[in-house]
């Protein structure tokens, strides 16, 4: 234990970094590891841990774009499977958390699919 507040942050930000950059149940772990004090003694390392909420990294839109289709993720259009992302296009990163990421994506223009999903699912 130390009372170094310069080497609290260095080591608290490598642990958050790790845990982050490793992923999986490890930011879940950490998670709840910030909320027992039995258990991780250190305010200040418990605190950084927390960051795991919310603080987590952008996979990035390829990465993104690259695990919708190996999900094989598709939409029910005029009775046939049509790959959602022949009906949209990626805009924008919004937030990462423990277990997932949210991104925006914008509804294709001048697609036959996105006019079809257009007639099919809003009124």
């Amino acid at each position: 234990e130390t009372e170094d507040e310069h080497l609290k942050l260095f080591c608290a930000k490598e642990m958050l970094d790790l845990v982050q950059n490793v992923g999986g149940i490890w930011p879940k772990i950490s998670q709840n590891l910030a909320v027992r004090p039995d258990i991780i003694k250190d305010d200040f390392a418990r605190n950084k841990l927390k960051e795991t909420q919310s603080g987590n990294k952008n996979a990035g839109k390829e990465a993104t774009i690259e695990y919708i289709r190996s999900q094989n993720v598709t939409l029910r259009l005029g009775g046939e499977q049509v790959p959602i992302l022949d009906i949209l296009d990626y805009d924008s990163f919004l937030s990462a958390g423990s277990v997932g990421q949210v991104d925006m994506f914008q509804l294709r223009t001048g697609s036959p699919n996105a006019r079809s999903f257009l007639d099919t699912y809003i009124p």
